[in-house]
C-alpha cells in the first residue's frame, strides 16, 4: 500500500469514527435536553410554582373614577389583623400580609391545590395625581378597598393668540 493510500485510509476512518462520536454526543444531549425539560415542567405544574411564583398575588383591580382611585385586592380568609398597607413617598402602595392555613383533618389529601397560603408582598405604583391624605380603607368579607382622592388640576381653557 502506498503513502497516499495508507492516508486516505487513515482519513476516512478517522472521520467515521468522528461522526459516529458525534451522533453519540447529539444523541446524549438531546436525552439530557429532553430530561431538563420535563424536569421544568413538572417542577413548573408542581406546588412550588403555586409558593414561589405568586406574583400576582394578591389579585387586585385598580379603577380609575372621576376623581379618585378606587383599588381593591381579594385576600379571601384573611383578617384585617394579618394585613400591612403602606404608602411610600413615590406613590408605590405595597400590601404584604401572612395567610394562614385552614386546619383540616385530612393533610395531604389534596388532587390539586391552588389558593395562596403563607407570607405575601406585593407592590404597586400608584398615578402622580394623588392626594395622600385623602387614603381611606375598607375591609369586608376578605374585599380591601383603598380610595385615593385625585388632586383637583385646573383645565386650562384655550386662549386665542392674536397675530401681529
Amino acid at each position: 500500500m502506498n503513502k497516499l493510500t495508507q492516508t486516505v485510509l487513515a482519513l476516512s476512518l478517522v472521520t467515521t469514527l468522528a461522526n459516529a462520536q458525534n451522533i453519540m454526543f447529539h444523541t446524549d444531549i438531546d436525552n439530557e435536553f429532553q430530561k431538563m425539560q420535563k424536569l421544568l415542567t413538572d417542577v413548573m405544574n408542581s406546588d412550588f410554582k403555586n409558593q414561589y411564583f405568586q406574583n400576582s398575588y394578591p389579585q387586585m383591580n385598580i379603577q380609575n373614577k372621576d376623581k379618585s382611585y378606587v383599588i381593591t385586592f381579594n385576600l379571601a380568609g384573611m383578617d384585617k389583623e394579618d394585613i400591612k398597607l403602606s404608602l411610600e413617598d413615590n406613590n408605590i402602595l405595597t400590601i404584604e400580609g401572612d395567610k394562614k392555613e385552614q386546619k383540616t383533618e385530612t393533610k395531604n389529601s389534596f388532587i390539586k391545590k391552588e389558593i395562596h397560603i403563607g407570607k405575601f408582598k406585593r407592590s404597586v405604583l400608584l398615578p402622580d395625581d394623588i392626594k395622600i391624605e385623602t387614603l381611606k380603607t375598607d375591609y369586608h368579607n376578605g374585599i380591601l378597598e383603598i380610595t385615593i382622592m385625585k388632586k383637583n388640576s385646573k383645565k386650562h381653557s384655550a386662549k386665542l393668540i392674536p397675530i401681529n
